[in-house]
């Protein structure tokens, strides 16, 4: 594996090119098709993976059986690092996975890190180890946001929201959003149906324009008030 691509994972971006070497002595990459389990939130935490291609989506499912859509990981992101470092307080106790991970598209390729490697490779590295944790802070942010979003605002709001983020990320007009409705609306804390009357009603006000997986934004300024 080559180091440029290990140095756009935050886990390893400030790390020279002597301890990348031997970051590749105990990573491994392992691949998954769309639908295919990564790890249940009941299984004994092994170690956390960095996406390299293709997309996954972490998720909890209620007592009820709904589906909730925590985040979705893209190409360098990371997940299920917070156990890594609860580890650290005793290192005898048996840990669980946070949540749960999948696969979403049909080629996902991720890196597998081992816990008891990446353990002892930061303890030889304090240094290391507090940038890891700034980078894990900035995710926290992140997740508290989206925490906020879904108790805070209306299903509108967050659908508006949603897609107005995608233009911004997409920068053209008329872009594709990948993940499914289904997937879409367990993101949003809703479900398929609010988020399909939704979207209608955005199309109706002359905001957007939906066919399938394409997006074409009719009125970006109308669309970004209605986030307010």
């Amino acid at each position: 594996m080559d180091n440029e691509i290990l140095k756009k994972v935050f886990l390893f971006a400030e790390m020279s090119d002597e301890q990348l070497e031997k970051v590749k002595s105990f990573v491994s990459k392992k691949k998954f098709g769309k639908g295919d389990i990564i790890f249940f939130e009941s299984e004994l935490f092994g170690g956390p993976y960095t996406v390299l291609d293709g997309s996954v989506k972490i998720y909890k499912i209620s007592k009820e059986g709904r589906e909730q859509i925590l985040t979705i990981i893209h190409p360098y992101g990371s997940f299920a690092e917070v156990p890594l470092f609860e580890k650290f307080t005793d290192e005898t106790k048996q840990l669980t996975y946070p949540a749960n991970a999948m696969a979403m598209e049909d080629y996902t390729e991720l890196l597998y890190i081992p816990a008891d490697r990446i353990h002892q490779f930061f303890k030889d590295d304090v240094n290391l180890c507090l940038k890891m944790l700034a980078s894990i802070s900035k995710k926290n942010r992140q997740l508290n946001f989206q925490i906020e979003n879904l108790t805070m605002r209306d299903v509108h709001k967050r659908v508006a929201g949603y897609i107005f983020t995608e233009y911004e990320k997409a920068g053209i007009e008329e872009f594709e959003i990948e993940i499914s409705r289904y997937d879409m609306a367990s993101l949003l804390g809703t479900i398929p149906e609010t988020l399909s009357r939704t979207l209608k009603k955005l199309q109706e006000e002359g905001v957007i324009e939906v066919s399938g997986k394409s997006f074409i934004i009719k009125n970006a300024a109308k669309l970004k008030k209605m986030t307010e």
